[in-house]
């Protein structure tokens, strides 16, 4: 007894100047019932502006599933309704310190309220022989118990693992923290009295083990992050991808590309570069805006390289010496999407480039790819170009125009499309998910009139089922055309001249639509449901959405405002021979009237559709979305 006391009161005397300074504002407990109270009285008070309050994820350590998630029963008094089993325990605490912001620092104290001592006999074994230790034959128990100086003595032993105890919990504190400042912010977490010590995301949870009965304060410092400075054009383009890093979508990753002007001073000029930036992780189990704190960005942009056996190689000839062009390249308006390759998730960023060829009088303009690991140490290797061609400096070949690609991630590999100023097509690739370079390449224009620009791909094809295509939607003298994209990985060719698989005769979104002009920068989403019922239907039928900006023609505006049109196409397919395996060919499609959204006072510019991944979740009877983009 005098020995923990006296433990206890080293804890505090080491931390006694910290502890008078500090002042009580909420708590909240759980045990058969939750209970909170604060300041201004009962409820969680200001806790709710550091934690997600819905509550601690609590589990023993080493389980898979949490207490939390006991699953459900049959409410007694109303028959019809269930009511979730929870059978965490646990209490938290909120302090401000005395004389400063919480927007800067906060306390918060997390109890682990379960407090059986006992230790299965088995995990107690011989560090020598990994046997399970006994005092002898008559030792038969199931659990022990031994006081605190004999549990400790055993685990420095290595006897027993330090948290072996049954009353052991790890306990995952969804931080989610409300900064008053404009942009995201990153958590200092330090244990008083020594522990942990790490840096987390403002939205990140931290799971932590506690021994039985064990408290612990931790000191949070809140660091403000500058924001990720640059240009996000255009909506055609996916710039933002999100990644779940846990089985139930409450953890995200995201991934954001962005161009900037930089003034390069080796190069004596002021240019373009292209970056990239990953999130640190970020809770959005709660249903609550997220708190995107972001890792430090990296320059995609500084580095290309061109391959001799590649299909791009014949456009530069002699491609010796290329590698000083991307010296003082002007790159931007890159695109992005994180796919796997086996268990490995992959970022593919393609972006836009052009700078003066210094063996001749022209400029190059190129299309480049670098792809990275999604997670770990990411080491960027040197852009790729898929595309590229010689212009003069004085056409017009700027890169808003002619460097726009975009990416989109199949079952089979990535499709990719970017315009061509040479040959005034609209240029599709193909490549599988392994390769550096296109194998399959193919243009699309829809008549004579007019220059294709501004493609856009659904940025995900549904990879759990499967799909093979996807589909690609432009503008062409000031119309808006659709079709789809699936390669022949056999033959190296695009499937086409079949309904709506057709480059040079694609479906005219906006034709018809009389009402509209000066139709641009258009965006397609796919759905991308995968549940397990009716699979076959659903694999069967696909939801293309696209929208687009224009003018409404006959308003009596004399502003003629811009506004945003929408327009829902439904594809229906068959298997041959009813074989799911078997790539599927078009049956019909269904094209649904136009929509538009208009503003009384302002222009509505560039609209942009989220896409993401929605399934059944049984175990909390509700259905949650997980964010692809």
């Amino acid at each position: 007894m005098r020995r923990e006391v006296g433990r206890i009161a080293d804890w505090a005397y080491g931390v006694e100047d910290t502890l008078w300074k500090l002042r009580l504002q909420a708590a909240m407990m759980k045990g058969y019932r939750k209970f909170a109270v604060s300041r201004v009285g009962f409820g969680v008070g200001d806790l709710w502006k550091f934690i997600d309050t819905s509550g601690l994820r609590v589990r023993k350590i080493g389980a898979k599933t949490y207490e939390n998630d006991g699953g459900y029963y049959k409410d007694s008094l109303n028959p019809t309704s269930w009511v979730g089993v929870d059978s965490s325990f646990y209490h938290v605490v909120l302090h401000y310190e005395e004389g400063r912001s919480p927007d800067t620092l906060f306390y918060l104290g997390v109890l682990n309220s379960r407090t059986s001592p006992h230790v299965p006999a088995d995990s107690v074994r011989d560090p020598r022989t990994r046997q399970p230790y006994r005092l002898g034959d008559w030792d038969t128990g199931v659990v022990r118990f031994y006081s605190t100086y004999e549990f400790d003595t055993l685990v420095a032993g290595g006897y027993v693992d330090r948290y072996a105890q049954l009353g052991a919990r790890e306990i995952t504190i969804p931080f989610h923290v409300r900064p008053t400042k404009d942009y995201a912010c990153r958590l200092h977490v330090r244990e008083l009295g020594g522990g942990v010590d790490t840096v987390i995301g403002g939205s990140q949870p931290l799971a932590v083990k506690f021994l039985p009965g064990e408290g612990k304060l931790f000191r949070v410092q809140v660091l403000y992050d500058s924001p990720p400075l640059g240009e996000l054009a255009h909506s055609n383009q996916r710039k933002l991808v999100g990644v779940p890093v846990d089985a139930k979508g409450q953890v995200m990753v995201y991934h954001l590309v962005y161009h900037r002007r930089v003034l390069d001073t080796a190069c004596g000029c002021e240019r373009r570069k292209v970056f990239y930036r990953r999130s640190y992780p970020v809770w959005v189990g709660g249903g609550m805006t997220a708190n995107i704190a972001w890792e430090a960005e990296r320059v995609l942009s500084d580095r290309l390289v061109v391959a001799p056996d590649s299909l791009q190689y014949s456009h530069f000839g002699d491609s010796t010496g290329f590698w000083h062009l991307s010296r003082c390249a002007d790159c931007g308006y890159p695109s992005l999407v994180v796919r796997p390759i086996g268990d490995q998730q992959y970022v593919y960023v393609v972006f836009g480039c052009r700078m003066p060829d210094a063996t001749s009088n022209l400029d190059v303009v190129v299309i480049a790819e670098t792809v990275f690991p999604a997670t770990g140490q990411q080491e960027v290797l040197a852009a790729v170009v898929l595309d590229g061609y010689r212009v003069q400096p004085s056409s017009d070949s700027t890169l808003g125009h002619w460097g726009t690609p975009v990416v989109n991630a199949s079952w089979e590999g990535n499709y990719y499309s970017w315009p061509n100023r040479v040959e005034n097509h609209l240029l599709v690739g193909f490549k599988p998910p392994g390769n550096r370079y296109l194998r399959v390449v193919s243009w699309a224009r829809a008549n004579q009139a007019g220059v294709p620009l501004h493609p856009s791909l659904n940025t995900y094809s549904r990879l759990g089922q499967r799909e093979r295509d996807c589909a690609l939607v432009w503008e062409q003298d000031g119309q808006i055309f659709y079709t789809r994209l699936r390669a022949d990985t056999g033959s190296g060719q695009f499937l086409d001249n079949l309904s709506l698989y057709n480059l040079a005769s694609p479906l005219c979104i906006s034709q018809g639509v009389d009402c509209a002009d000066s139709n641009r920068f258009p965006v397609v989403y796919r759905g991308v449901e995968e549940f397990d019922s009716a699979r076959v239907e659903l694999m069967r039928h696909a939801q293309d959405r696209i929208a687009w900006e224009g003018i409404w023609r006959w308003s009596d505006d004399t502003n003629r405002r811009r506004r945003i049109f929408y327009r829902m196409l439904n594809l229906i397919d068959e298997f041959p021979g009813g074989d799911t395996l078997q790539p599927k060919q078009p049956s019909s499609y269904e094209l649904y009237p136009l929509s538009t959204f208009v503003s009384m006072v302002n222009n509505l510019l560039q609209p942009n559709l989220a896409q993401g991944r929605a399934w059944p979740d049984r175990s909390q009877r509700e259905r949650r979305v997980e964010e692809s983009q």
